[in-house]
């Protein structure tokens, strides 16, 4: 009797008889063991097949780094990682080449001045190996630049809100949200354009659009998921003028209506990444300007009237900011006095994890 070796493929057994029509049995499926040097800070697993091969689970070779304002561990899904989070630029550096999981945050867009939309949230991307990305491979050792997105601000009064800064890291770029459009200026009504879209500013007689969200895309050579692409609301002029709300990182902005304002769109919730989950990316509010009566922001940093469910509590009522490090949008303010400002976008975020 013959029996399997530990990595060799098994023999197969013998006729049953003398003639040599009768067939031997098939012997069993070999299989490869791969014996390799395994650097500090690995542990995940990835799988490769090849023809049919049995699947043989690698450990993913995570590097090893320093940097950023805030560095803690944490253990996700029962695998122990350490944490370098950068609320404000700085730099990054590698002192074991290797893999790494990154989440960007682009900065949340201004709102406008004087009867305004809400600002749209920044774009929101993860490369991840526990996230269906691929990580971020660098390959040698030394450091890296990263650049935390401004929120939108300073747009002036009259004038549609500015578009948040882009976050920027080992190549990746997550743009800003749009800026919210504002009421005095005609050809500044509108949201604008964005990662995703800025409400539309007020008007008295004619309906406004919101701005258009256009997702960004990672470079070659890395995957991972990218959140963003929605639009602004549109503003509402049949009767009490109300304005549109801020697109946000998983949804548009609600377009105002008959006595509502536009809410701003919901940011997007990351899960299983940080040590708490966390929404990013939400749209600031639109305003209803006879009623007083603001929209809600989008969770996730989104400024207005509602619980914004972010990583920071954002600012509530008129004209309030985006919550720092979220990537929301500013909300819209109610006055119509030519000085008036909406609220600024809150800031991005880079957070970059290895398994230790």
């Amino acid at each position: 009797m013959s029996n399997a070796g530990k990595f060799g493929g098994g023999g197969g057994s013998a006729a049953s008889s003398a003639s040599f029509s009768s067939k031997g049995g098939h012997g069993q499926r070999g299989a490869v063991r791969i014996i390799y040097p395994t650097p500090s800070g690995q542990s995940d697993t990835t799988t490769i097949i090849d023809r049919g091969l049995p699947s043989v689970s690698v450990p993913v070779s995570y590097g090893v780094g320093t940097g950023g304002n805030n560095s803690y561990q944490a253990t996700i899904d029962g695998q122990l990682y350490q944490f370098r989070e950068f609320t404000s630029s700085g730099t990054f550096t590698v002192t074991t080449a290797g893999t790494f999981d990154v989440l960007l945050v682009g900065g949340g867009g201004e709102a406008g001045g004087r009867i305004s939309g809400g600002g749209g949230g920044g774009a929101v991307m993860l490369t991840s190996t526990t996230h269906s990305g691929s990580g971020v491979t660098l390959t040698t050792t030394g450091t890296h630049s990263i650049t935390v997105g401004a929120g939108g601000t300073n747009g002036g009064a009259n004038l549609f809100g500015n578009n948040g800064g882009s976050t920027t890291a080992f190549g990746i770029t997550a743009t800003g949200g749009g800026g919210g459009g504002s009421y005095y200026e005609v050809l500044q009504k509108e949201g604008r354009d964005g990662a995703n879209g800025g409400g539309a500013g007020a008007h008295a007689s004619i309906t406004v659009s919101g701005g258009s969200g256009t997702a960004p895309t990672f470079p070659a050579g890395i995957t991972g998921n990218v959140y963003a692409g929605y639009n602004g609301g549109s503003s509402y002029w049949g009767g009490p003028i109300s304005t549109g709300g801020g697109a946000g990182a998983a949804a548009d902005g609600i377009d105002a209506a008959s006595g509502t304002a536009g809410n701003g769109g919901d940011g997007v919730l990351i899960t299983d990444f940080e040590q708490n989950d966390y929404y990013y990316g939400g749209g600031g509010a639109g305003v209803y300007y006879t009623g007083a009566t603001m929209g809600t922001g989008g969770k996730g940093g989104g400024a207005g009237d509602g619980d914004t469910n972010g990583r920071n509590t954002a600012g509530t009522g008129s004209g309030s900011d985006g919550a720092a490090n979220t990537g929301g949008g500013g909300a819209g303010t109610l006055s119509n006095a030519a000085a008036d400002n909406g609220g600024a976008g809150g800031s991005g975020i880079v957070v970059i994890r290895y398994a230790i």
